[in-house]
């Protein structure tokens, strides 16, 4: 218990940080961020259950992420894009465990169910959202791979909330595409990521801690380090 960041698998920040400090070392950090979205929900089910066990490691943790140049999100809970008068207190909790503001969110299953929930981001003073992408397939859910920013079709005027287009989701391609093959989920990524930079776009991936563990016996830890020195 007192050795957890040593003995628990599934604590890879640290190795994460290495890889990604490898990519702003090359860019800058005017061109490159890495995000970790925490999810503050107080409601616990099967969907939604809590990655905030304890407090005060929770703190910890972010207050080494920073240390390091990473950026804290907001990860919002399911039962938030169902309701997302919820959304206020979950995001209270991730702001005052990070000692910080919070400007960036992601959802939960990526479920937006804009616009309603958008203006709930507009009150909240998030700046950017980072879900917009399918859960079942890789690819350009805008039809970009621009950011841009959100216009409110209900108020029709355009918005200080900006859309991040997600590329590729690790579980997108080992799960919901049922890609087994480590060599061919790279060339789809891969080729996304030249797609990108065709076109003077930003590539946005997505990836869980537990998959980048070296106990986790799928490809995505290996994906994501090729991945890496692609970029």
């Amino acid at each position: 218990v007192k050795n957890y960041k040593k003995y628990d698998p599934i604590y890879t920040f640290p190795d994460i940080l290495t890889m990604d400090a490898s990519v702003k070392a090359k860019y800058g950090e005017e061109k490159c961020s890495d995000i970790y979205f925490f999810m503050g929900c107080e409601t616990k089910d099967y969907v939604d259950a809590g990655y905030i066990v304890n407090i005060e490691r929770t703190e910890e943790l972010m207050k080494d992420l920073k240390k390091h140049g990473a950026k804290i999100g907001i990860h919002t809970s399911y039962q938030a894009s169902l309701d997302m008068s919820l959304f206020a207190s979950e995001l209270e909790l991730i702001k005052e465990i990070a000692k910080s503001n919070v400007t960036a969110v992601r959802n939960h299953y990526l479920a937006s169910r804009e616009p309603e929930d958008f203006r709930y981001y507009l009150d909240a003073n998030i700046k950017d959202d980072f879900t917009m992408g399918y859960a079942d397939v890789v690819g350009f859910r805008l039809g970009t791979s621009r950011a841009v920013r959100w216009i409110d079709p209900i108020k029709k005027e355009l918005t200080s909330l900006t859309i991040h287009p997600l590329i590729a989701m690790d579980g997108t391609l080992s799960g919901y595409m049922g890609i087994k093959d480590i060599d061919e989920a790279f060339d789809i990524v891969s080729n996304l990521i030249d797609e990108v930079k065709g076109n003077n776009g930003e590539v946005v991936l997505l990836w869980h801690n537990p998959q980048l563990s070296q106990e986790d016996n799928s490809y995505h830890r290996e994906l994501y380090e090729r991945l890496i020195q692609y970029l």
